[in-house]
């Protein structure tokens, strides 16, 4: 499955005193593999203490409630950074350069469907 990343990137115009945003596209490839684990072990599993099946059962919940899931943000995007195989992105902090405010709306929306989608791929333990 190809989803396509809205990204942004902020520069402050000293000119004009404002923050100046470039938007963008990032086609990437969602990975429900083992390889999706792994990266959880890798990355959150140390300091989030479950595994990605219990997260991804947190988030799915996080996300029926869109003032839940703007406020868990980050850990919508830590799941679905997991998900995510790109190697324009080789590591987390890389994927969280691409997003600013602006771009929220639209990820949180992108985000609800990798999750649904997520969820008729991979069968539940």
């Amino acid at each position: 499955m190809i989803v396509t990343l809205r990204t942004a990137s902020a520069t402050w115009n000293q000119k004009k005193k404002i923050k100046e945003i470039t938007f963008g596209e990032l086609p990437v490839e969602i990975d429900t593999s083992i390889m999706s684990h792994l990266k959880w072990e890798r990355e959150f599993e140390p300091t989030v203490k479950c595994t990605l099946v219990e997260y991804y059962d947190r988030v799915n919940a996080w996300i029926k409630d869109k003032n839940v899931a703007k406020a868990k943000y980050l850990g919508l995007v830590k799941l679905l950074y997991c998900y995510v195989n790109s190697e324009k992105l080789p590591t987390f902090d890389h994927f969280l350069k691409l997003f600013e405010p602006e771009t929220l709306e639209y990820n949180l929306e992108l985000i609800s469907e990798v999750v649904t989608a997520v969820g008729k791929i991979v069968p539940k333990n």
